[in-house]
């Protein structure tokens, strides 16, 4: 499916390579969680964490989105992903309790 799409450069750090980008989605999925360095919008830094339906599949993701000028990369890794954890998993859990 990714290589029938066009990948355009939207920003110098958008990934555009099919390899980089299949790289970038493999860590997500071992990460458990998404970061965007000014790939979509220069100014931007963002990171997704997903929401898991009552059968184990993501069905939404949190996204914060923010100026590279107040976070750093590390400040998200360090400090933002394990918050942003911990409110994807009450949302999942809610989820599956209402299911």
């Amino acid at each position: 499916m990714l290589e029938a799409m066009p990948r355009e450069r939207h920003t110098p750090n958008t990934i555009t390579d099919l390899e980089a980008l299949m790289a970038t989605i493999d860590e997500a999925r071992q990460l458990g969680y998404a970061l965007n360095t000014e790939e979509l919008f220069a100014g931007d830094m963002a990171v997704a964490i997903p929401v898991i339906g009552s059968q184990g599949q993501p069905i939404a993701a949190v996204n914060v989105v923010t100026p590279p000028s107040r976070w750093t990369v590390e400040t998200i890794r360090q400090d933002i992903v394990s918050k942003l954890m911990e409110c994807t998993r009450a949302i999942s859990n809610a989820v599956r309790a209402f299911n």
